[in-house]
């Protein structure tokens, strides 16, 4: 049990920092869409990537509600961060 948790809290450390440059990306996006003076979000790019990551999670079989509320987080966050 105690090398499982080991796997599980090394995936963890990994999440954390793919989160953090996700998070540094926003960041610069954010300001590339302000020098383009582009809205933060864009509804329609959401959808479709929404439809993207369904359809990969349903290959990789992780379950549809936890892709849902990430990406919808993502969205959100993107909004705050970006600014």
């Amino acid at each position: 049990m105690e090398a499982l948790r080991k796997k599980i809290d090394t995936i963890d450390d990994i999440l954390l920092r793919l989160l953090q440059e996700r998070i540094t990306i926003m960041k610069q996006l954010g300001e590339e869409k302000k020098t383009l003076q582009k809205p933060i979000r864009d509804q329609q790019r959401e959808r479709k990537k929404l439809l993207e990551v369904e359809e990969k999670a349903k290959q990789l079989h992780v379950p549809l509600e936890l892709v849902h509320s990430m990406w919808k987080s993502f969205f959100e966050i993107s909004e705050k961060v970006e600014k």
